[in-house]
């Protein structure tokens, strides 16, 4: 029995090395997206943060640009 256990130890270690290694150039491509997602899921939470401060400032974005919001009170500010 152990003589079995490892002879099926050693070709399953063999196997697994050897898909590791025919597959290398996709798991490191796998990988490196993943990275990618984490930049990509920091510059949205950016661009979130940043958008609620301009609109805090009263800008509002429109047409493909920000635009300031004008007062259109006709008292004004004091």
């Amino acid at each position: 029995i152990a003589t079995a256990l490892a002879i099926m130890a050693v070709a399953s270690t063999g196997y697994i090395g050897g898909w590791l290694v025919a597959h290398q150039g996709e798991i490191s491509q796998k990988l490196s997206s993943k990275v990618s997602d984490r930049e990509a899921i920091t510059l949205r939470n950016a661009n979130k943060d940043m958008q609620d401060k301009l609109r805090s400032l009263g800008w509002v974005w429109r047409d493909k640009k920000w635009q300031r919001i004008v007062n259109t009170n006709s008292r004004g500010s004091k």
